[in-house]
């Protein structure tokens, strides 16, 4: 698959996943690639759903930082140890709410959670509150955003964000 640095918002050259031998093109992006997601400065961006009734934005703005434990998906899990240290997310609150409220950033990256499994757990500070909350609603809206993980896997307790998608957002949150 050829993508350009242009379809993430970033200038460069081309971004061939692939070389012709099947392995890492010689050809690289001025970005490095984590998963399906380009990322300019080395950093990816996520979405951390919580019900607001077990653990809120506020929950975690009064405490400072929390572990992100309790994820029991193996999608979502493989996302948890994909974070590294200074990646970015969303804060959103699930249930009736639906929204991003709140920014935090990954300060510990993926460890064991419990005995059973092969869980894990990352630990999350804010990083501030949004000036809008931006709706489940509001993001189904923007065409541009119909292929965010969000929208398409739905149930995911923890999904990737694109560099593209993280820039919309901003913008939404005002």
């Amino acid at each position: 698959m050829d993508l350009t640095s242009e379809d993430f918002g970033l200038q460069g050259g081309k971004a061939s996943m692939l070389g012709a031998s099947g392995g890492r093109s010689q050809d690289r992006p001025p970005f490095r690639w984590r998963g399906d997601f380009a990322m300019a400065d080395g950093m990816a961006h996520w979405i951390l759903k919580s019900e607001p009734e077990s653990y809120s934005w506020d929950d975690l703005v009064k405490e400072g930082e929390t572990e992100w434990t309790g994820v029991r998906n193996h999608a979502a899990a493989a996302h948890l140890r994909a974070m590294k240290v200074g990646d970015t997310g969303y804060f959103y609150h699930s249930g009736a709410e639906r929204a991003a409220v709140g920014r935090v950033r990954i300060t510990r990256a993926a460890q064991k959670d419990g005995d059973e499994g092969n869980w894990v757990s990352v630990a999350v500070k804010p990083a501030g509150a949004l000036k809008q909350p931006v709706t489940l609603a509001a993001i189904k809206a923007e065409p541009k955003l119909a292929e965010m993980a969000l929208v398409r896997q739905s149930r995911l307790s923890v999904s990737p964000v694109s560099d593209a998608e993280w820039t919309l957002l901003e913008k939404m949150a005002g």
